[in-house]
């Protein structure tokens, strides 16, 4: 069995997943080269199967939110069979004709694994009746064919906010996101401040943010390296491709880092504590079963810690023991509400 893997011109790099490929079984492949035509049909994807786009902002292999993407694309084509490509680095300005490129072509269902995505869903979804346009992550709608499914993001930065509020020696905890005109991105860090605030009353949590353009690894490190100076010596970090450079500012300064999106502990072994995991993958094979059944509607669905989409990552024994039970304990207390 052959996985072809397809670069574009430019940054892109979309990936055509077999559709009966596991997980387990990747590493046994053999590579086939293809031309710029990233729309041929995926070696072993079933006949007649849906064809499906997922698309991020971000690196496939450089973010959290990038991994997710491509996992959420190889999850899908394994347990539906469906026909799928992945592509990352999509640029802001390039969102629209990205869609259209992907409808014109014929493809039956587009998901923006990314907020930054949604005006272009918008724009561009009237254009394509036949194509459901869906933004993970949203929280806009249009018929007859844009919808988007989100959760309360304080909800999942409360539970960051929770480890880091035990986490702490020095009782000063920073947390460093994207952009705060992000709507998400601003919740997720409102959520990690009353998180920190509910165990630990009396702590300093710094937050600040790197704005546009979202990811930027230079702006990540230098904001990381001001909030250690002044004292944090845990940081929670939201900034995509900005996360090795955090990671590696808090280990210099022998302090302790929270991820995002998947467990990024192995960015920085000894140094990221814990993740705050998102189950993006779960929301987009709900959505594509959704979609599957007919039943996908344009509409806001909401997730939240009923569906578990919110966790944190295995500590491996980077805290005391007691530490991890008391997180632990804050978490169950959390979201059994």
């Amino acid at each position: 069995m052959k996985l072809k893997l397809c670069t574009r011109r430019g940054n892109s790099t979309p990936r055509r997943v077999a559709a009966a490929v596991t997980s387990l079984a990747l590493a046994g492949l053999t590579m086939s080269a293809c031309g710029s035509d990233s729309g041929n049909s995926s070696d072993g994807a079933t006949k007649g199967a849906p064809k499906v786009a997922i698309l991020t902002s971000v690196g496939l292999k450089d973010s959290g939110l990038g991994r997710m993407t491509q996992a959420g694309g190889d999850e899908i084509a394994k347990k539906f069979g469906a026909d799928v490509d992945v592509e990352g680095d999509i640029k802001a300005e390039t969102w629209a004709d990205t869609f259209r490129n992907y409808a014109s072509r014929g493809y039956n269902l587009v998901i923006a694994n990314d907020i930054t995505g949604q005006a272009a869903a918008l724009e561009v979804g009237p254009e394509f009746p036949d194509t459901d346009f869906v933004i993970v992550g949203g929280y806009k709608s249009q018929a007859p064919n844009v919808s988007a499914v989100t959760n309360d993001y304080k909800d999942g930065g409360y539970l960051a906010g929770l480890a880091a509020g035990v986490a702490t020696k020095t009782n000063h905890v920073a947390g460093i996101g994207a952009d705060d005109s992000i709507a998400p991105i601003k919740e997720l860090m409102d959520g990690y401040a009353a998180g920190v605030k509910k165990v630990n009353p009396g702590a300093t949590v710094d937050i600040s943010y790197t704005g546009i353009p979202t990811g930027d690894p230079i702006k990540a490190t230098q904001q990381a390296t001001a909030a250690l100076d002044k004292g944090a010596d845990v940081i929670f970090g939201i900034t995509n491709d900005g996360q090795p450079g955090l990671f590696k500012a808090a280990e210099n300064a022998g302090a302790y880092a929270i991820g995002f999106g998947v467990d990024e502990n192995e960015m920085a072994p000894k140094t990221v504590i814990t993740s705050l995991v998102f189950d993006f993958v779960g929301m987009m094979v709900r959505t594509f079963e959704r979609y599957h059944a007919g039943s996908l509607a344009p509409e806001v669905v909401s997730e939240g810690y009923k569906q578990d989409v919110f966790s944190l990552a295995d500590f491996r024994g980077l805290l005391p023991n007691d530490k991890v039970s008391e997180i632990n304990a804050n978490v169950a207390a959390a979201t059994a509400n």
